[in-house]
């Protein structure tokens, strides 16, 4: 499972951004292999209308180097998704609300 932050990986890496936009999507959970990495960064830049040679021109950049070359580059490519609104819905007055225990127990 992929677990770094983006200052763990950036430092001591030489990075460039070869595309000027980026792809919403998280990496956090992924599988660490790079071809799993370079897969999901493909898969959804497809989805996000990203044309072959910008797709192309970062994995491109992203083998050009180490494993952590790999990640700074996909992760400079990328951005964390906004929450949807039903994900922060989460009340905290009725936490536990139906299983709250009488005071005679």
């Amino acid at each position: 499972m992929l677990k770094c932050s983006s200052v763990e990986v950036l430092k001591g890496s030489e990075v460039k951004q070869v595309v000027d936009k980026k792809v919403k999507m998280s990496l956090v959970g992924l599988d660490g292999n790079a071809f799993s990495i370079m897969g999901a960064f493909q898969k959804e830049a497809k989805k996000q209308d990203w044309t072959s040679d910008e797709i192309n021109l970062v994995l491109g950049e992203s083998r050009s180097g180490t494993y952590d070359h790999l990640l700074a580059t996909i992760m400079i490519h990328t951005e964390e998704p906004e929450k949807r609104e039903e994900e922060d819905d989460w009340d905290d007055d009725e936490e536990f609300s139906e299983y709250e225990m009488d005071e005679d127990d």
